[in-house]
């Protein structure tokens, strides 16, 4: 885990954040919200409502146990690989996060962390999608699936994603 005391994340290069998948991710055997209840107890899936404590240094993890995705106590959220090899951060280090948190009113679908007073301070940008949720993949991908269609992703489990051409 970093400690307050170390300078912030940074991330290999090729890692990136992406408002929208720009590959083919993994496909998703959740069912989407409305077809059938969602699993909120999977070990994998940050549900609408659901949310990270940085206090309790709260985390998901894969099916597989390889990756967890940590909201840690000095703000980063932070996905690991096998428990030591930081390879995501929202760069949020030292700002006061508590919680990120899957948001769920009927226009949204963002995860955001915010502070004590409830600043937002980081988002996923995909506010306008009830119902989505996060999952941690087996091969180390974040996605934001709403329904069963991917909004947003990290992809960290495969070769570096490209940026879209302007």
């Amino acid at each position: 885990m970093l400690s307050s005391r170390r300078s912030p994340l940074q991330l290999p290069q090729g890692r990136q954040q992406l408002n929208g998948p720009k590959e083919p991710l993994p496909p998703v055997s959740i069912p989407a919200v409305g077809e059938q209840a969602l699993d909120r107890n999977r070990c994998d899936v940050l549900a609408p409502r659901q949310y990270l404590s940085s206090r309790l240094n709260g985390r998901i993890r894969s099916q597989n146990g390889r990756y967890s995705l940590v909201q840690q106590s000095d703000s980063h959220l932070v996905l690991y690989k096998d428990g030591r090899e930081a390879i995501w951060a929202n760069q949020q280090w030292n700002k006061g996060v508590v919680k990120t948190i899957m948001q769920a009113r009927a226009d949204d679908g963002n995860l955001v962390s915010y502070n004590a007073a409830g600043k937002p301070l980081w988002s996923s940008d995909t506010w306008g999608r009830p119902g989505a949720y996060l999952v941690v993949h087996n091969d180390g991908s974040l996605v934001i699936y709403h329904g069963k269609r991917p909004v947003w992703a990290v992809n960290t489990g495969g070769p570096p994603l490209r940026p879209a051409p302007p």
